[in-house]
């Protein structure tokens, strides 16, 4: 029953978790587009620069679990609302604070952006959040194409440059890595659920790796943080049965109104 039930949820709350992701079949490299490297590494001794101009390795930001992103900072119609609904959801998620558990990582893979755009941007971003967030909690990066291309690869990130507009085609994710640099989540998409964030969050922390089934399947259960562990959560069951039946109950009024005037007619 509960894996029914789970699978249920997945159906009603699979779209919304991966809306905007383009669809990549095992081992198709695309030209654009993300493939998930779930149990890879990250590539820690890349040197990029902060908003500062300083030079930085990224493993020593890898302190704590880390959210990451690919982006780049002029561009308005995908990384901008990316970046402003991650700090969104994040002013949302309560125990879990930037900074203390977990970082966020922004790189930009256009290498002619410069640290003094980086440092703006994070400004622009940060300053959106309503609760408190220290300056070391979220690092704005640039790099040299060869540093960022290594770093992109590694994720499974694809992206293309338009020589005609000067700008990037590209997908949108948030990349959950451990301390030790293993990715073990992806997020796609430009909106998000606070819950759905925060799992991926205690996934990096914990170092767990999860597939897109078992990730829909833990939309079924809550974390207990007195016991350290997820325990079935009987509301999303009832909730999720719920809508299957108001739905079902609606398509059955809708079929018989449509023989009732067909039967009508004749």
């Amino acid at each position: 029953m509960k894996a029914l039930a789970c699978m249920t949820a997945a159906l009603l709350l699979g779209p919304l978790a991966a809306s905007g992701q383009p669809r990549i079949r095992a081992g198709e490299v695309p030209d654009v587009g993300v493939v998930e490297q779930v149990g890879r590494s990250l590539p820690l001794d890349a040197e990029l620069r902060d908003e500062q101009g300083r030079s930085i390795r990224l493993g020593s930001l890898f302190d704590r679990a880390v959210i990451l992103l690919f982006v780049y900072f002029r561009c308005p119609a995908i990384c901008r609302p990316l970046m402003q609904e991650l700090a969104r959801t994040l002013d949302r998620i309560e125990g879990l604070d930037p900074g203390r558990q977990y970082r966020v990582v922004v790189i930009s893979f256009d290498p002619k952006e410069t640290p003094e755009v980086a440092r703006t941007t994070k400004g622009e971003i940060v300053g959106t959040m309503k609760r408190p967030v220290p300056p070391d909690a979220f690092s704005f990066l640039t790099g040299d194409q060869e540093t960022v291309q290594r770093l992109t690869e590694a994720a499974g990130f694809h992206y293309a440059y338009d020589e005609k507009t000067d700008s990037f085609l590209h997908a949108s994710s948030l990349i959950f890595v451990t301390r030790e640099g293993r990715i073990v989540r992806y997020i796609g998409g430009l909106e998000f659920l606070p819950a759905q964030v925060k799992m991926a969050i205690l996934d990096a922390m914990e170092g767990r790796e999860r597939t897109v089934m078992q990730t829909m399947e833990r939309l079924c259960f809550a974390y207990d943080p007195e016991g350290r562990s997820y325990v079935f959560a009987l509301n999303r069951l009832i909730l999720g049965a719920t809508a299957v039946l108001v739905v079902g109950f609606a398509g059955w009024l809708i079929v018989s109104r449509r023989r009732r005037g067909s039967g009508g007619e004749q």
